[in-house]
């Protein structure tokens, strides 16, 4: 079975904030908490979506090739 990864950073200031944003702006923001416990942005690596995709791209480039021709 095949799940995301999920990354969660703590902050305390909105630079630290824009920063973790920034530095993981290749991930998908899942959540933000601003709980009196802390500030936590939670982050996925989208795996199941790229694996997915992978498989649709794979699929189609056979699909193709058994027609004899170029997508």
């Amino acid at each position: 079975m095949m799940v995301d990864n999920l990354y969660s950073f703590t902050f305390n200031t909105n630079d630290e904030r824009d920063r973790i944003l920034n530095e993981n702006r290749d991930y998908h923001l899942v959540e933000e908490r601003n709980t009196s416990e802390g500030n936590v942005l939670i982050f996925s690596d989208m795996s199941v979506a790229k694996y997915i995709q992978s498989l649709e791209d794979q699929l189609l480039l056979a699909f193709d090739a058994a027609e004899g021709g170029i997508l």
